[in-house]
């Protein structure tokens, strides 16, 4: 999966777009704006999705929670 869109994104997009010639300037805005609004919704994903996936260690660590710790130990000294 990665390499083939690696291709495309490198090789074969670029390639297809020679073919437009020079851009008008609304078609480069056109361009500008999705290559921006692209940019700015990967780096929400990127920064957003760590932290709703961490959420629960992240408020452990906040709230000095170690109810997990101690029912762990307790498992251990059970066994």
């Amino acid at each position: 999966m990665g390499v083939g869109l690696s291709l495309f994104l490198i090789i074969i997009w670029p390639l297809v777009t020679v073919c437009w010639g020079v851009f008008s300037k609304s078609l480069y805005t056109i361009w500008a704006s999705v290559a921006f609004v692209w940019g700015y919704l990967a780096a929400i994903i990127i920064i957003l999705l760590p932290i709703y996936e961490s959420f629960d260690t992240i408020m452990n660590v906040l709230t000095c929670n170690t109810s997990k710790k101690q029912a762990a130990a307790a498992e251990t000294a059970k066994a």
